[in-house]
């Protein structure tokens, strides 16, 4: 049997932290592309959902990392980390899709969009997402669970700054 490293209870906790920011951002911009009409922000939204579940199934894949291995899984749950890493690429593999689909729906009937409220949610949602990545910076090196989400949670900033 192979014993690992457990994950430490502060990157369950930071990536736990950062999963609830996610998640508010996600309200809020899902507000704020309701409102504004933006399909920019709506695809933002769809991302922050994304990154919301996959910062949720970090933590708990993070959780049960720390089980040690037995006589059936010699390795314990550490190949866990690369299960939870492909689910949210398929996620956003799925999200681009619907996002393709919608902007192409936008290009046959044009609709306005309100671009103050649009750039003030996009703002809000960069904000969260900064507050993310600051919570889990400290550890995001550790492995490839946390660097993913980090990582994720990185790129939807860069997303806010394109709304």
């Amino acid at each position: 049997m192979h014993q690992h490293t457990s994950t430490s209870d502060s990157t369950r906790t930071r990536l736990l932290i950062a999963a609830g920011i996610t998640l508010a951002v996600l309200v809020a911009q899902l507000i704020g592309s309701i409102i504004s009409g933006s399909l920019a922000l709506a695809a933002d939204t769809g991302h922050v959902a994304i990154d919301s579940i996959g910062l949720f199934l970090a933590a708990f894949t993070a959780t049960l990392m720390t089980r040690p291995a037995n006589g059936e899984l010699t390795y314990g749950y550490a190949r866990l980390e690369a299960i939870a890493g492909g689910i949210q690429a398929g996620m956003i593999i799925i999200i681009c899709t619907i996002i393709g689909y919608q902007a192409v729906i936008r290009l046959l009937t044009p609709t306005a969009v309100d671009g103050t409220q649009m750039a003030a949610w996009a703002v809000a949602g960069l904000l969260g997402n900064l507050a993310s990545m600051l919570v889990m910076l400290g550890r995001h090196r550790d492995n490839l669970n946390i660097r993913a989400a980090f990582l994720e949670v990185s790129v939807d900033a860069i997303s806010s700054v394109g709304v």
